[in-house]
């Protein structure tokens, strides 16, 4: 099962009656991007290189570290 039919099956559970179809949409299509997104996010983190933070200057070496 793929990971957009399984957000649209769970997303088609808790719709609500007075919702159209264009909230449909984009509760669908916006819960699909941020999945996307978080994966592509943490496959760059655990292939490539983890996100790197840009330590200010006045800060030493052993607090930049951490």
């Amino acid at each position: 099962m793929s990971v957009e039919s399984l957000v649209f099956c769970v997303s088609r559970r808790i719709w609500r009656n007075d919702e159209d179809w264009s909230d449909r949409l984009h509760t669908t299509v916006t819960s699909n991007i941020l999945i996307g997104l978080a994966g592509l996010v943490a496959a760059k983190s655990w292939n490539d290189s983890p996100i790197e933070c840009i330590v200010p200057a006045m800060f030493s070496s052993s607090t930049a570290t951490v």
